[in-house]
């Protein structure tokens, strides 16, 4: 119990406390070398980039999965960094040195974690393993079909905050360009208050996961104008809980912008894209359409489905 505590302390996502940065840590507590100076936190993983990543992935778990009472992503974190800590362990008195369980190391296990969370629990049209199987089987299966993703708000905020970390990772690094087939389409970028060199800056310096725990539909169930996306009830009802019309909110945000036009929806954030934390990366995707209507819904939902069903751990 002592070293699972040593474990959560040193390599878990702690809150800094303060409700109006919502910002997270994962430090260390470090002895100083100095007789003039006192013991200090420091970060756990020197790298920033990687901290920030992996701190992304566990943020990822903690606002999918917010019951204080049934944590199994946390559970899974633990037994892994208990039972590897455990392996290095055994060499400790040979080698002399103090457990160290690489970023690189967490990073692979946490994006694994992320892959058995998602294709195991869902992979038969949103049926799939129980938690404990996917801890403690490594197979990751194949999804067979993906009608679960087209429910509305029947779909989990898991399966979005995903989503928002597979295109954080592909994109975080580069300016966006036309060569991003397999994520974005001629239609997009058409709304000029929402460019690629604004998009790319939020990426890569303003997006972080914080509570966004409401499904939006872009365009509403119940528009204001009263303008259908088709005549047919049927066909209409489809394309409005098409997985490419829908987003993940914060709840404020729901209840103030609900039956809005998808132009009132974004109109708030054309003056400064990346001060808007409370953002995700599909709904800033879905801005950056200057028209939204059907076909841009399953054109959208098409490009995101693929990247969800690919495996990103390696």
């Amino acid at each position: 119990m002592l070293n699972i505590r040593l474990l959560f302390d040193r390599y878990v996502i702690k809150h800094d406390g303060l409700d109006d940065r919502d910002d997270w840590y994962i430090y260390q507590f470090k002895k100083s070398n100095s007789e003039n100076s006192s013991n200090y936190h420091a970060n756990t993983f020197e790298d920033l980039a990687k901290d920030r990543q992996i701190k992304l992935l566990q943020t990822m778990f903690h606002y999918s999965f917010t019951a204080k009472n049934y944590k199994y992503w946390l559970f899974a974190y633990l037994k892994w960094l208990n039972d590897e800590s455990k392996l290095q362990l055994e060499d400790c008195p040979k080698t002399g040195k103090a457990v160290i369980l690489s970023a690189d190391e967490n990073i692979k296990f946490l994006e694994n974690l992320c892959d058995k969370f998602y294709i195991n629990r869902f992979y038969n049209d949103g049926k799939g393993d129980e938690y404990f199987d996917l801890i403690y089987k490594d197979e990751i299966k194949a999804i067979i079909n993906c009608d679960f993703l087209n429910k509305g708000t029947a779909v989990e905020n898991f399966i979005f905050n995903r989503l928002d970390y597979i295109l954080w990772k592909s994109l975080k690094d580069n300016q966006i360009t036309d060569c991003d087939k397999d994520i974005f389409t001629e239609n997009m970028f058409t709304d000029d208050h929402f460019t690629k060199e604004k998009v790319s800056k939020f990426i890569k310096d303003a997006f972080k996961f914080t509570s966004r725990n409401s499904v939006e539909h872009y365009y509403p169930q119940n528009p204001i104008n009263g303008e259908k996306l088709s005549d047919n009830d049927d066909e209409n009802g489809k394309i409005l809980n098409n997985f490419g019309n829908l987003c993940l909110i914060n709840h404020s945000q729901n209840s103030s912008l609900n039956n809005r036009m998808p132009d009132e929806k974004k109109s708030g954030y054309k003056d400064n894209v990346a001060r808007h934390q409370s953002l995700s990366i599909k709904q800033i995707l879905m801005f950056t359409y200057k028209d939204w209507d059907k076909d841009s819904i399953q054109e959208h939902g098409e490009k995101m489905i693929q990247l969800l069903n690919e495996k990103i751990s390696t």
